[in-house]
């Protein structure tokens, strides 16, 4: 069977979704599987009917094995696609900022971060920090955080790190809230 694969852009689905939506899908035909191998079909429930429904039985029994095969072949085929796209995408990621300076447009220090407003992801991928007014940054851009006290970060230490803007959206209170990960190649 052939399989028509999506193309995996900015404007479509993401290929993570897509890699965990069809993973979903093979670990549920594989359930479906276990539970039909499970299932009784035996030879005595036939042998009043008419000759061969036992064979018949077996035949579409091995039909309906062959076609949750089928389902998982094709949901494999779609978590295999979006895993490399994923993998293509983060190694172009990875290449471009290896190739070209990052070009940061802002540095926080504790004088322009609220106090107690800035803080790491629950996985650690990530930070929020909340500030007092607009910087001009939006998602895709790239910041610094000075990870120190005081106002006058020190360039060249590890305590200052480049991010790259996820989100930003403003609270009630009309400060900023701005979500950003770490970026690999951190010589802007």
């Amino acid at each position: 069977m052939t399989t028509t694969l999506p193309t995996i852009h900015l404007n479509g689905t993401g290929a993570q979704n897509l890699e965990e939506e069809y993973r979903a899908v093979r670990q549920a035909v594989s359930a479906a599987g276990d539970a039909l191998q499970a299932a009784t079909c035996n030879a005595r429930d036939f042998y009043p009917q008419e000759p061969g429904a036992w064979q018949r039985a077996r035949a579409e029994r091995d039909e309906a094995f062959r076609l949750l095969q089928l389902v998982s072949n094709y949901a494999e085929q779609w978590e295999a696609h979006a895993a490399d796209a994923r993998r293509a995408r983060s190694s172009a990621m990875a290449r471009d900022q290896q190739a070209q300076p990052l070009l940061v447009k802002y540095l926080f220090t504790a004088c322009n971060i609220l106090a107690d407003s800035f803080w790491y992801d629950s996985d650690g991928a990530g930070v929020w920090l909340t500030v007092l007014d607009d910087v001009g940054v939006d998602a895709g851009d790239y910041i610094k955080i000075a990870h120190e006290r005081g106002c006058e970060p020190r360039e060249g230490t590890d305590s200052v790190i480049c991010y790259q803007v996820s989100s930003v959206s403003e609270t009630e209170n009309h400060t900023l809230r701005i979500n950003a990960v770490p970026v690999a190649n951190s010589d802007a």
